[in-house]
């Protein structure tokens, strides 16, 4: 018994930090901030930015993801897998904006969600003027171009004619997440170890009630 005890507590104990980022950041009222949140093993797995009426609330309202999901357009979303970040960018802060997020990181099949708290504070600074938008000195223009999965690529603009986008984080070919395929594999492990538990547990009665009314029977 206590090496299943054992075996189980191994299998199911807890994980080490698997994301972590900034416990509150600042920006100005009309300016943009970036927040890099932190993540092990989950390469592959979809991040999102929610906001939140509290630290530990349950019920966030997702604002973007690298699935694809932008409910905010002032809300960006880069994650650099290479790295183990993922970058997400506030544009045109107001204050309205200070509160509660969270970096989430979605867990594989049977994993949980994970999550990371983070306070925004939006001041107005002095005199909070706006992020430049527009052409900047030499005539070139520089504007983000968002693609499915949380991809972003800049165009630059000169003198009217637009060069082709640069690829700023590349998709890169999946390749095995070794710590992705454990975290599933260990819980399949785990069912099938307490399946053969109970039922040599259920064998073993059955044939210790099965050898009483014969042992009766001989005598």
């Amino acid at each position: 018994m206590r090496t299943y005890i054992v075996l189980i507590l191994a299998l199911t104990g807890a994980q080490c930090q698997v994301l972590s980022g900034p416990e509150t950041v600042t920006g100005l009222v009309n300016h943009t901030v970036t927040i890099t949140c932190r993540y092990k093993n989950y390469r592959y797995a979809v991040k999102s930015w929610d906001r939140c009426q509290s630290k530990q609330d349950s019920q966030c309202v997702r604002k973007a993801s690298t699935s694809g999901l932008v409910a905010d357009s002032r809300v960006s979303i880069t994650d650099k897998k290479s790295k183990g970040v993922f970058n997400v960018t506030m544009r045109s802060l107001t204050e309205e904006d200070e509160g509660w997020y969270q970096c989430i990181v979605q867990g594989n099949l049977f994993g949980p969600e994970h999550s990371h708290s983070v306070y925004l504070t939006v001041s107005m600074g002095d005199g909070s003027e706006p992020d430049p938008v527009g052409p900047t000195p030499g005539g070139r223009q520089t504007s983000p171009v968002p693609t499915p999965g949380g991809q972003h690529f800049s165009s630059t603009t000169t003198g009217g004619q637009q060069t082709p986008p640069e690829v700023s984080d590349l998709r890169t070919k999946p390749t095995l997440d070794v710590a992705g395929l454990w975290a599933v594999m260990r819980w399949v492990i785990f069912s099938l170890m307490l399946a053969c538990f109970l039922t040599v547990s259920w064998w073993t009665r059955s044939a210790g009630r099965e050898a009483v009314p014969t042992a009766a029977h001989i005598q």
